[in-house]
């Protein structure tokens, strides 16, 4: 069955060190600068990430702008990443991505296969460097394509010691890490339209928590879905009672 997104009704708390895609860090804040350097098919009312006019088989080369802001030179470590539709609302970016709550769609143009980016690339300290996206874009593509490019910086690996409630010393290793993402999105000159539907709800004990299915069949970013729900016990008495969004979903998710 082509699993797309599975909402959590009960709030769910995350914890990331990920600024994402429409968001530039900025140079106080943060060891690197990373921003987009526009192309002319750039859309332009849009700006912090790519949003480009193509056309099937087109080949084109896009550029990162990269700023190290320390004093010391960074190896960063990039990688091409492909749009999913997060199970707690809106767009995320992984370069792969194993789980029954968020998949793509079989028929799904999956970025990774049509973007191309070095594994890494050192910037000089106080030095300005532009990283090279090729873009290859499908014979057959409609719609709109989504994906992004993720730049990571590594941080410092740290050792902890912690008594466990037996009363025994364990060791943790925790690795630091800041990770920036561009988002890359191309539109085709053929528009799609929306095709969305909503599945059976089903409780999941392990989260404590009712879940739906939700599916964008449609080549293009679903924007601005919202709801309500309600759940009853057997004798039809309202147990809870809310809303969901405003978000969007990925194409074809």
């Amino acid at each position: 069955m082509a699993l797309s997104k599975r909402m959590l009704i009960f709030l769910t708390l995350l914890s990331c060190m990920l600024w994402s895609q429409p968001s530039i860090a900025q140079e106080t804040k943060s060891p690197i600068t990373v921003t987009p350097i526009y192309p002319k098919n750039q859309n332009q009312t849009v700006r912090g990430y790519f949003d480009l006019n193509v056309t099937p088989k087109q080949h084109q080369t896009i550029k990162i702008s990269i700023k190290n802001n320390q004093d010391k030179d960074l190896t960063l470590k990039s990688e091409v990443t492909n749009a999913y539709s997060n199970p707690s609302g809106g767009i995320m970016y992984e370069s792969s991505y194993q789980s029954k709550d968020s998949q793509l769609l079989p028929e799904a143009f999956t970025m990774t296969q049509y973007l191309q980016v070095a594994p890494s690339i050192t910037v000089p300290a106080k030095k300005t460097v532009e990283l090279p996206i090729t873009i290859s874009v499908p014979e057959k593509a409609v719609g709109t394509l989504l994906g992004g490019v993720r730049i990571t910086l590594e941080g410092k690996t740290q050792k902890q010691q912690q008594t466990t409630t037996q009363g025994k010393e364990a060791q943790f290793i925790i690795k630091t890490q800041n990770a920036y993402v561009i988002a890359v999105q191309l539109d085709t000159p053929t528009s799609s339209q929306p095709s969305f539907s909503l599945g059976d709800s089903e409780f999941d004990p392990e989260k404590t928590a009712v879940l739906t299915t939700m599916t964008n069949h449609a080549p293009l970013i679903q924007k601005d879905i919202r709801g309500s729900y309600q759940v009853n016990d057997s004798n039809g008495n309202v147990l809870f009672k809310g809303s969901l969004g405003p978000f969007n979903m990925a194409p074809q998710s």
